[in-house]
């Protein structure tokens, strides 16, 4: 009995205490292998309706609140997008040319990678969530693949910011870049 105990104490302190978030997006293998033109950046024609409040006492039911095709004109204007693109080593490595994305007020960085990535079968490894995002790989290219110092930087209008891209909050019309580097980058 005293050993039963002592492998069930083992088996919860290994699997609960101390363990890294560790998650790996890999897309799914198709059936048989194709050839397939590469995904098309161009943004859907028709944006994803906007998210409802949940309804409290003083709004209205769920029955009664505007659909996407009765909508006043002001929500229909308010769709915002972002640019991402993700690079290799060269300029001549795009994994994901420049594409236009819609998202939400308050969406971070690490977010809309995360969303892309998947709607795109890239494979994306990271650790870490929110402000303590961190990417480890993208495209089955991970850091320290090429030396010391090369990892996945990124970019908003040009610029390297210092946290974490979970902490990056993002406004309409900014242009993200995910690049990979092979050195260090002067700020």
């Amino acid at each position: 009995m005293k050993r039963l105990l002592t492998i069930l104490l083992c088996m919860v302190l290994i699997s609960g205490c101390g363990a890294q978030t560790r998650e790996v997006f890999a897309p799914q293998a198709s059936p048989a292998p194709t050839v397939s033109p590469a995904p098309s950046p161009i943004r859907s024609a028709q944006p994803a309706p906007p998210l409802s409040p949940l309804p409290t006492a003083a709004s209205p039911t769920p029955a009664a609140a505007a659909t996407p095709d009765t909508a006043p004109a002001s929500e229909a204007s308010q769709t915002q997008t972002v640019s991402i693109a993700i690079t290799g080593p060269t300029e001549n490595d795009i994994i994901l040319a420049p594409t236009s994305v819609d998202y939400r007020e308050g969406q971070t960085v690490f977010e809309v990678l995360l969303a892309v990535t998947r709607e795109n079968n890239i494979q994306t490894d990271f650790s870490g969530n929110n402000k303590t995002a961190y990417v480890k790989g993208i495209n089955n290219l991970y850091e320290f693949d090429m030396g010391g110092t090369s990892g996945w930087l990124y970019s908003v209008n040009g610029a390297y910011p210092k946290i974490s891209c979970g902490a990056y909050m993002l406004k309409s019309g900014d242009s993200i870049q995910f690049e990979y580097t092979t050195e260090v980058k002067a700020p």
